[in-house]
């Protein structure tokens, strides 16, 4: 029988969850890291009794594009009007309103929303 292995992420020792599956074949483990965040970049270890061997993971981050484009719109005055956009993923970095050049900020006049990765 093949001898169990323990996984770590520096020194923190992983546990199956949905983010990260062990699995151990023969003498074959493999560790699966799911859902991948840059976050998850770092030095992964696989530790087998006193021995132990570790790799880095490097995880590039894919740029955020627009998936839905602006779109004019026309509004009666004193009415209110709602800009719409839509990211390829979600980001945490907040999206900015500009008008002519000029970064809008929220007030009584601009209300911004965001979630995940559509803004308003």
């Amino acid at each position: 029988p093949a001898a169990p292995v323990e996984w770590k992420k520096g020194q923190e020792t992983l546990k199956p969850s949905e983010k990260y599956e062990m699995r151990q074949e023969g003498h074959i483990a493999e560790l699966v890291i799911q859902d991948l965040d840059v976050k998850d970049a770092g030095d992964y270890t696989c530790v087998c009794g006193e021995r132990q061997t570790t790799a880095a993971l490097e995880v590039k981050e894919v740029l955020v594009l627009f998936k839905e484009e602006l779109r004019n719109e026309e509004a009666i005055e004193g009415g209110t009007a709602t800009l719409h956009c839509e990211l390829t993923k979600a980001t945490t970095a907040p999206v900015e309103w500009r008008k002519k050049h000029r970064a809008l900020k929220p007030n009584e006049k601009y209300e911004m929303r965001q979630e995940g990765p559509v803004a308003e």
